[in-house]
């Protein structure tokens, strides 16, 4: 997951940079990766500014439609509809 998905910080900025080209698409592991990264973040100094940016010249163009076309039922449907939101909220 830390693959896909990075931190650094400068002071009391940190940016979160999303590292999967070449579109750099929110798949499950993505959500998983910028979650644990956020978690981390609770667990030393809060930083004051988050960054969310992408590599190679792309920010994201978006869900990983491949990953959603292969869920097959409705619970799992929801569990990473779920995952996502809950991921994304915590930017507020």
């Amino acid at each position: 997951m830390r693959d896909k998905v990075t931190m650094t910080r400068e002071g009391n900025l940190a940016i979160i940079t999303l590292n999967n080209p070449p579109r750099n698409l929110l798949d499950k592991e993505v959500i998983l990766g910028i979650n644990e990264i956020w978690s981390g973040l609770n667990e030393g100094e809060e930083p004051r500014a988050v960054i969310l940016t992408g590599s190679g010249g792309c920010f994201s163009y978006g869900a990983d439609i491949r990953e959603i076309s292969e869920v097959r039922t409705t619970a799992l449907a929801q569990e990473l509809c779920i995952k996502g939101h809950t991921v994304f909220n915590r930017f507020w």
